[in-house]
């Protein structure tokens, strides 16, 4: 390929393809939080089928090791999840009492796969171990359901959401801090007779 293209044949060429999914800035990842508020790793979801082309591309994504974990977040009253990728590596902890960051001679353990880390720990000589997933990014693989809304659209949803959801929590605190205030000279006349 090298020839093909004129590179020249000591030029190092990256055999895996670029990230072909949006990575999931702040802002995105808020909002997505916001609409879909409970996520799952993708085989242990099932609110609803997820589509082929969604799996395909899941498909792809793991097996071009572009991501680590795949979750599909959703809201149990809406019908339109996601699927979220993420990239970032496993670590872990010596589980048998010490709670130490596994490490390979000076530098902490990290592998692809929860699976990987196991093995890896185990040949290291760690029968017992905690594993922890540390994300670097996060990739929006696509969105089915009911609605498939521009991200416009879904920031001012979520934004519209997130001041009702706050607003009713923050009513609920003002309302127990006025029925505390109410009581407050009832309960200074009693602890101070």
């Amino acid at each position: 390929m090298s020839k093909e293209l004129g590179i020249k044949e000591n030029t190092s060429v990256d055999n895996k393809s670029p990230v072909p999914f949006m990575v999931m800035n702040q802002t995105t990842i808020e909002t997505f939080k916001e609409l879909c508020p409970t996520s799952t790793e993708f085989k242990k979801y099932s609110q609803m089928p997820i589509p082929l082309e969604i799996l395909r591309l899941i498909k792809m994504g793991l097996s071009e090791q572009h991501f680590q974990k795949v979750e599909i977040w959703y809201d149990e009253k809406d019908a339109d999840p996601v699927a979220v990728g993420y990239s970032g590596y496993w670590h872990g902890y010596d589980n048998s009492g010490k709670w130490e960051n596994i490490k390979e001679g000076e530098k902490q353990l990290e592998c692809n796969t929860e699976e990987e880390f196991i093995t890896r720990a185990k040949e290291l000589g760690f029968e017992k171990v905690s594993t922890s997933f540390s994300t670097t990014s996060r990739y929006l693989i696509g969105r089915w359901g009911d609605v498939k809304a521009e991200l416009q659209e879904l920031k001012d949803k979520a934004k519209d959401r997130y001041i009702k959801r706050k607003g009713s929590e923050l009513h609920i605190q003002i309302t127990d801090a006025q029925n505390e205030l109410a009581k407050l000279a009832e309960e200074a006349q009693l602890k101070f007779l």
